[in-house]
């Protein structure tokens, strides 16, 4: 059974009323939400308890984290953000009930976030490069290393979780 012969499913949050209105079912919406409420509440708990246990060993280390935050997170969409859309693409072939295809994208996925491994290694050895714009104190861009090498090297890795 191809697409065009497919019965057509409804949509999960449509709602008939008894005259054949279409409307919006917000519990089904508000069920398809949770999961992603709940991930982005969980990402707010986690940054807050890093910066609550780094505020704690010092200033200089929030600091050092302050100073590569935000290059730690654009690294990593921009260079292991398109392994996000994979997701997009595996959920379409798994509703549509085309398994193969969803395997498919995932292991594209997958040897696209390996292919980033290079990338991320090159962001290691070029980070006192990217941090000297900054004019950073020695000690605080040292710690400022030493929280942006861990982070590199999981680059992969978090692509590869996001296929």
């Amino acid at each position: 059974m191809n697409a065009t012969t497919r019965p057509a499913r409804p949509l999960p949050a449509l709602r008939l009323d008894a005259a054949g209105g279409r409307h919006v079912d917000i519990r089904a919406v508000l069920t398809l939400a949770a999961p992603l409420v709940l991930n982005s509440s969980i990402q707010a708990v986690l940054g807050l308890t890093d910066t609550w246990f780094i505020g704690r060993l010092s200033v200089d280390a929030t600091a050092a984290m302050a100073a590569v935050y935000w290059l730690v997170i654009l690294s990593l969409f921009l260079f292991s953000g398109a392994t996000m859309a994979v997701q997009t693409l595996v959920a379409q072939a798994w509703g549509a009930g085309r398994y193969k295809r969803a395997s498919q994208a995932m292991w594209m996925g997958f040897w696209g976030a390996l292919a980033t491994a290079p990338v991320f290694v090159l962001l290691i050895w070029g980070a006192p490069a990217l941090l000297a714009p900054f004019g950073l104190d020695p000690h605080i861009e040292s710690l400022a290393l030493e929280y942006w090498r861990p982070r590199m090297i999981g680059g992969p890795l978090a692509a590869a979780l996001w296929a």
